[in-house]
């Protein structure tokens, strides 16, 4: 696979990376994960006020870990996208476990430009003449 380096490409590539950077971390804090994150937090802050605070608002932990979540996915999708708005027409993000590199747009067949009465007349029907 050929891969080319265009004068956007550092740039996509870090947005690109920010973008997946932000989706780590924002699982981090998914709701599903809140007795993980509760454990971990207790263990952190064991046998402190701190730790006697979080354990009698459990809702509001949960709350705010669901806002930290949506607001990681988020900022990882407008990433996402700005890495993608980078991109020159056909090109595309490759990304493999280690890096990602731009793969160039393929140059194929030349469109044949369309005329007005293309698909009726594929559907049978007769083009209106002027």
């Amino acid at each position: 696979m050929d891969l080319v380096t265009t004068t956007a490409a550092p740039d996509a590539l870090r947005q690109e990376r920010k973008g997946r950077l932000w989706i780590g971390l924002s699982f981090i804090f998914c709701p599903c994960h809140l007795p993980a994150v509760m454990g971990v937090l207790g263990i952190v802050f064991g046998g402190t006020a701190i730790e006697s605070f979080l354990a009698s608002r459990t809702l509001a932990v949960g709350i705010v870990c669901g806002l930290l979540y949506a607001a990681g996915l988020y900022k990882a999708f407008h990433h996402l996208r700005r890495a993608k708005a980078m991109l020159a027409p056909g090109e595309r993000l490759v990304c493999g476990p280690d890096r990602c590199d731009i793969e160039p747009a393929v140059a194929g067949p030349p469109a044949e430009p369309s005329t007005a009465g293309s698909a009726a007349t594929a559907r049978g029907a007769v083009p209106a003449r002027s």
